[in-house]
């Protein structure tokens, strides 16, 4: 009997709210459709890494010695088990004065089989008194760079020259792809909730969801974009995880909400909701980021970060309630 009447009242449940009931469907419906399209191109993103890694030979670890290293040394370390290839390289930091500005030039010596570098204008040194520029340096091909110590040494003690001509500018560095998906989502986010309908609609809703159902706006649409909004960051901050660690576990973002709560609530945000700026969550994300470091700096136990954290949520909640 009390199957029947449980039975009877989630089908009429579904008759009530049937728009809400398909709006569920789909989200899951989509969720696991993403996730499927991510197992199964699992293999070809690991294909697509490996050949990225074996096209540029990029190497995995960096060993530098202030004393410096040897032939010999280079050979040690290439005969251990597991090293594939060991090439040795030099690299020293110098002044260089243009238009009237002093500049710290960090100069490497160009590896052979390894960290393959893309020349993007003119070419690769071939003598001693050349070089090759990052393309984002304010130097131009055929400029002679003057490079000095800074100190009484002389810079000839450490290159045969003290004078390099620029011969070609190339790419050395890679701005991070996470770096640019946070600017591009900070961005369009920040447009969103203070030039359009929709974030005016956000924070009315977040304000009071009377007032703004008796406003005319549909509380439930709004809130249901919001938190489909939220689903999909969240699987994108998954997919960049994923990126970095080269691997996938269920628990591997365990911890980072509280990270993301205490964000918005330094930068401002009410918990109580209807307040809140996408520069202010950009301010409390640097505190969290410098109190991460800290912590983890001090050698504190992550058990305690956590406890630290939710101290400075509380606070930030407390402080809310008593604006």
């Amino acid at each position: 009997m009390a199957r029947k009447i449980t039975r009877k009242n989630f089908y009429m449940e579904i008759r009530r709210n049937f728009g809400r009931f398909i709006s569920i469907l789909f989200i899951v419906a989509l969720g696991v459709a993403f996730f499927s399209g991510i197992r199964a191109s699992e293999p070809s993103m690991r294909i697509t890494g490996d050949a990225y890694f074996d096209e540029s030979d990029l190497m995995d670890i960096k060993a530098v010695s202030t004393l410096g290293i040897t032939k010999e040394d280079v050979s040690a370390v290439g005969n251990v088990k597991g090293v594939g290839k060991a090439e040795g390289a030099y690299s020293a930091d110098f002044l260089n004065i243009k238009n009237k500005k002093q500049y710290v030039l960090h100069v490497m010596s160009a590896m052979e089989d390894m960290n393959k570098i893309t020349v993007r204008e003119g070419r690769m040194p071939e003598k001693a008194g050349e070089c090759l520029v990052d393309d984002q340096m304010n130097y131009k091909i055929g400029e002679t760079i003057k490079l000095k110590s800074g100190t009484d040494d002389k810079v000839t003690d450490t290159l045969k020259t003290d004078e390099l001509k620029v011969v070609g500018k190339g790419n050395f560095y890679h701005i991070p792809i996470p770096a640019i998906t946070f600017v591009v989502m900070f961005l369009i986010f920040m447009f969103v909730l203070e030039k359009t309908t929709f974030g005016r609609r956000v924070y009315a809703t977040g304000s009071n969801e009377q007032s703004a159902k008796l406003a005319g706006i549909n509380v439930n649409r709004t809130k249901l974009i919001t938190y489909a909004i939220s689903g999909c960051m969240s699987a994108l901050s998954g997919l960049i995880l994923l990126s970095r660690l080269s691997s996938a576990q269920p628990t591997l973002g365990s911890g980072y909400e509280l990270d993301a709560i205490a964000a918005v609530a330094l930068g401002g945000t009410s918990m109580n909701g209807g307040r809140g700026r996408v520069w202010g969550t950009f301010v409390g994300i640097l505190i969290i980021a410098v109190l991460n470091n800290g912590l983890n700096i001090l050698g504190v136990s992550s058990y305690y970060q956590d406890v630290v954290k939710g101290i400075v949520i509380l606070i930030a909640v407390l402080s809310d309630r008593n604006r």
